[in-house]
């Protein structure tokens, strides 16, 4: 992909059930000038993309699943003001050490860091009954906000995009 630029920013497709998912490449990740959208395809969608590419469809029977550490990734990566960093660990710790406070007052840094290291994820369609949560953020440029969380059913969830989040 190269959302425009001259530049190339390259991801991997990986498998979550029945998903086909675009996620970062690990390398670049780091990097202030990597860009990224996420991607998720549902089958139908992913094979009307497969049909207007040249791409060898034995290539899907070897696709590797979605880890837990690439759906953080996909996560951090909606984050509206990164820096370069040295590894992944870096870039965690950044965006956590500078959250200020979330717009939902019963939520804390404690909720979102049972989200993050939970073992067991899934990822799921937004439904409409949701409710968006922004994080306030630090930055040397000041306060800003990341929407990056929804809540549905009086629990929060980390938002991938705007389709789909990670319970």
């Amino acid at each position: 992909m190269n959302y425009g630029t001259k530049q190339y920013f390259y991801s991997v497709l990986k498998r979550f059930n029945d998903l086909v998912v675009a996620v970062p490449q690990d390398s670049d990740v780091v990097q202030s000038e990597y860009k990224y959208q996420p991607i998720l395809f549902a089958p139908q969608e992913f094979q009307t993309f497969v049909d207007y590419i040249y791409f060898d469809e034995k290539l899907l029977e070897n696709l590797s699943k979605v880890s837990k550490e690439d759906v953080i990734n996909m996560w951090l990566l909606s984050n509206p003001k990164r820096k370069n960093y040295s590894n992944i660990s870096e870039m965690r710790k950044d965006a956590l050490d500078n959250i200020l406070f979330f717009s939902d007052d019963n939520y804390d840094m404690t909720h979102l860091k049972e989200i993050i290291n939970a073992s067991k994820f899934s990822i799921n369609p937004i439904s409409s009954e949701h409710e968006s949560i922004i994080i306030y953020m630090d930055s040397e440029e000041g306060v800003y906000e990341w929407n990056c969380l929804i809540k549905i059913d009086n629990k929060i969830y980390l938002k991938i995009d705007n389709k789909y989040y990670i319970k």
